[in-house]
């Protein structure tokens, strides 16, 4: 008999064990389509058309670890600027596109390069990691969104309570976790062939409605990065010359195009 009892305890835990990695979703939570869900995230995410922002930045990468500071202003649909600050408040590095070119100086190089603002050459110069996105993405990225197409398939995870979004994007099928209660962006996975090729992580968002901790990692360069912003500002008017590096005086100018 007492056995058959410890028996039936067990099978007792075993259930309440599974229940509790599963998530109901609530039926006031729920859509019909990813449409629905899409129209559900757009009336949520800011429609803040600017930002400035500092960014604590910190790499892994081979067991080492680095960190930078730098001051990041962005502009939608496509317009990307940062500077990397030095320990003694001068720039190291800085960095502009408007969408269609793009220009880094590397002080500390002498260097200074320039080309179309294609996402190869974005993965080839920004500190931050390879994603293969044009700099609108990266843009839309800092703002805690991505452009999702019609026809994009839609699921419910119960095993975390999220919903998932899935959509080709070229060779890479995208993948983003979704929380139910707020509709914002949890998770964004890249995979090519079934293989990840990077995942961004948004454990944070700041009160003005933007990621506020990124974390990306990009697992065939053993890389991980991390993104906190601090000091946010949002809607303040920018010129589009904010956007173009002038070429440095003294120093060659390298071109990276075709």
């Amino acid at each position: 008999m007492k056995g058959r009892m410890r028996y039936f305890y067990f099978l007792i835990v075993v259930a309440l064990a599974g229940c509790a990695t599963t998530h109901v979703l609530a039926p006031r939570l729920r859509v019909s389509d990813s449409e629905e869900l899409v129209a559900k995230m757009k009336k949520s995410a800011t429609p803040a058309s600017t930002l400035i922002a500092e960014a604590r930045i910190t790499y892994f990468q081979a067991g080492k670890r680095l960190k930078a500071t730098a001051t990041m202003v962005s502009k939608r649909p496509g317009s990307l600027r940062y500077e990397i600050i030095g320990p003694h408040g001068g720039a190291l590095e800085a960095f502009a596109t408007n969408g269609k070119e793009l220009q880094i100086a590397k002080l500390s190089e002498s260097r200074f390069l320039y080309g179309p603002a294609t996402p190869e050459l974005l993965d080839r110069l920004l500190p931050f990691a390879p994603l293969t996105m044009p700099s609108s993405g990266w843009v839309n990225l800092l703002f805690g969104q991505v452009d999702i197409p019609l026809g994009a398939s839609l699921k419910y995870d119960d095993s975390n309570g999220q919903f998932v979004l899935e959509f080709p994007r070229g060779k890479t099928m995208m993948s983003l976790n979704v929380d139910p209660e707020t509709t914002r962006i949890s998770t964004i996975k890249g995979l090519v062939d079934g293989n990840l090729q990077y995942e961004v992580g948004i454990s944070a968002w700041a009160p003005e409605g933007i990621p506020q901790k990124l974390r990306i990692v990009v697992p065939s360069q053993e890389l991980e990065v991390r993104l906190e912003f601090r000091e946010i500002q949002l809607n303040k008017s920018l010129d589009e010359s904010l956007f173009v590096l002038e070429p440095i005086p003294g120093i060659a100018s390298e071109y990276l195009g075709q």
